[in-house]
């Protein structure tokens, strides 16, 4: 995921070698795009398949095979909030361009997705869920409006 103004990229890994314990694990790492090197790492329990970084490069949000999607702050590395438990691994995760939505499908067909309003509380964004159903194919820039395919239908 790129950011608006092309100065920082973030990607999930899968495996990422823990600091601390020297294991695999998942993780989200930003990248500033004229160095090439990592600015920041979000170390995650499990592997990472999907991120999103708002157009500021101030959020990121990352969906995993955990089933849950979560919210940082870049600057900090800080969690933002609980995570949401998805009912299936989060395969895709985006984020509108003024970062006041985000939503996920995940990768069972079954499963529900999440949509989540990232209402403004002193300042920080906070995560609110709203389930709708279906594969999730693309969100507008004004988090207006969420395009989701179902049972060979589009729902706008």
């Amino acid at each position: 995921s790129l950011s608006g103004d092309g100065q920082f990229f973030a990607v999930g890994l899968t495996s990422f070698p823990s600091p601390k314990s020297k294991k695999l694990q998942g993780a989200a790492l930003i990248y500033r795009t004229t160095s090439g090197q990592p600015i920041r790492v979000m170390p995650h329990q499990r592997p990472v398949w999907s991120v999103a970084l708002s157009s500021d490069a101030r959020l990121l949000a990352t969906g995993c095979e955990d089933s849950r999607l979560r919210l940082f702050d870049v600057a900090s590395g800080d969690a933002i909030g609980k995570p949401i438990k998805h009912r299936g691994t989060i395969r895709k995760v985006v984020m509108s361009l003024d970062a006041s939505v985000v939503a996920t499908a995940s990768a069972t067909a079954s499963a529900d997705s999440i949509v989540c309003r990232l209402p403004r509380a002193n300042g920080r964004a906070v995560l609110a869920p709203h389930s709708e159903t279906g594969e999730l194919l693309s969100i507008s820039a004004d988090g207006r409006w969420t395009a989701f395919a179902l049972d060979g239908e589009i729902l706008i």
